[in-house]
C-alpha cells in the first residue's frame, strides 16, 4: 500500500501528511469494510491504536471505533471469521475424502447449534474475542446484541443446510463400511448379498485387521491385492474419486499464476505445472544422466 501510494504521487512527497496518514487512513477503511472478515481479530487487537490514530486526525471512523455497540458486534464478527477460517483451512489437502468432509461439516453444523445456545443463555466462552472484550470494558452485551447473534448464527446454519443438505450424510452414512468395514454387523444396503459375504470373509482375516489398524482407510482399501476382495475395492475405490473440495483446482490455478507472469507470457507451463502438481518427486540427478552435457569449444 505505502508503494502503491508513492507511484500514485509521482512526485516529492512529506514523509507524514502524503505518505503515512493516506495509508493507514486506507488500512482503517479496509479493516472497517465487511469484506475484508479476515482484517478484524487484528482490528480488534489494535483498536486503541487504530481509535487514537483516527481522532488525532479527525477522520469520521473514529466515531465509530469508539461506540461500544458496534465494537461488540466486531468482536463477534472477528471470531465467527475465525472459526470459518478454521473450518475452511481443515478441508484442504490432497488426502481430503468426501467422508472426511462431511465429517468436518456436519460438526461445525452441530457447534453452531451450540454456539447459539450459549448466547441464548448470556454465555460467550465460546467467542473467546468478545468475552474478552466485554470483560475487559465490563460490559454486558445487551438484548440487541444477544438477538442479533441468534439470528445471524441461525441464518448462518440454513446456508449450510444449504450448500450441504442432511440427505447427503444419510447417502453417505450407508457407505460406512469403508471407513471401518471391522464395525459392520448389518447388511448395508449399499451392497448386494455376495459383496456382503466377502466383506464377513474380509472382517473374519486377523491379518487383514491387523493392517486395517496400521493403515488409513484410504490406504487399506488401495492396497488390498487379494482377488477375491476386489469387487469391494472397487466399490470402495468409486467413494474416493470424488473431489470433496475445490482445493485441487485452486492449487492449479495458483501455480499456474505462479509461473506464466507477464514475464513469461510465452511460456508454455504444461510441463512445468505437471512438476508441480504431481505427488511424484523428480529424479534430477539420473535426469542430468540421460541427457548429453554442452561441451565447451
Amino acid at each position: 500500500m505505502v508503494n502503491y501510494r508513492i507511484a500514485q504521487k509521482g512526485e516529492a512527497h512529506t514523509i507524514a501528511e502524503t505518505l503515512i496518514k493516506p495509508c493507514l487512513i486506507d488500512i482503517a477503511t479496509c479493516m472497517l469494510d465487511e469484506k475484508f472478515g479476515k482484517a478484524l481479530t487484528p482490528l480488534m487487537e489494535l483498536r486503541t491504536e487504530v481509535l487514537s490514530f483516527l481522532m488525532d486526525h479527525n477522520v469520521t471512523l473514529g466515531k465509530i471505533m469508539n461506540d461500544v455497540t458496534r465494537l461488540c458486534q466486531f468482536s463477534y464478527l472477528a471470531d465467527i471469521f475465525s472459526k470459518m477460517n478454521e473450518l475452511s483451512l481443515s478441508l484442504q489437502g490432497r488426502t481430503m475424502t468426501i467422508f472426511d468432509a462431511s465429517h468436518k461439516v456436519s460438526a461445525f453444523k452441530r457447534k453452531i447449534d451450540y454456539w447459539a445456545q450459549c448466547t441464548t443463555k448470556g454465555k460467550f466462552e465460546c467467542f473467546p474475542i468478545m468475552q474478552a472484550f466485554l470483560e475487559e470494558n465490563d460490559e454486558q452485551a445487551s438484548t440487541n446484541i444477544v438477538n442479533e447473534i441468534i439470528e445471524h448464527l441461525k441464518q448462518l446454519k440454513n446456508s449450510f443446510e444449504q450448500y450441504f443438505p442432511a440427505d447427503r450424510e444419510v447417502l453417505l452414512k450407508d457407505h460406512e463400511w469403508v471407513l471401518n468395514p471391522f464395525s459392520v454387523c448389518m447388511k448395508p444396503s449399499s451392497l448386494s448379498s455376495s459383496d456382503y459375504e466377502r466383506l464377513i470373509d474380509l472382517t473374519s482375516d486377523l491379518i487383514l485387521k491387523s493392517s486395517f489398524n496400521s493403515n488409513a482407510y484410504a490406504e487399506f482399501w488401495l492396497s488390498l491385492k487379494d482377488r477375491s476382495y476386489e469387487g469391494l475395492s472397487e466399490k470402495a475405490k468409486t467413494l474416493f474419486l470424488p473431489f470433496a473440495t475445490t482445493y485441487l483446482c485452486e492449487s492449479g490455478f495458483s501455480s499456474y499464476a505462479a509461473t506464466k507472469t507477464k514475464y513469461r507470457n510465452r511460456l508454455n507451463v504444461e510441463p512445468d505445472l505437471r512438476l508441480q502438481l504431481s505427488k511424484i518427486k523428480p529424479d534430477i540427478a539420473k535426469l542430468c544422466q540421460n541427457k548429453q552435457p554442452h561441451t565447451s569449444h
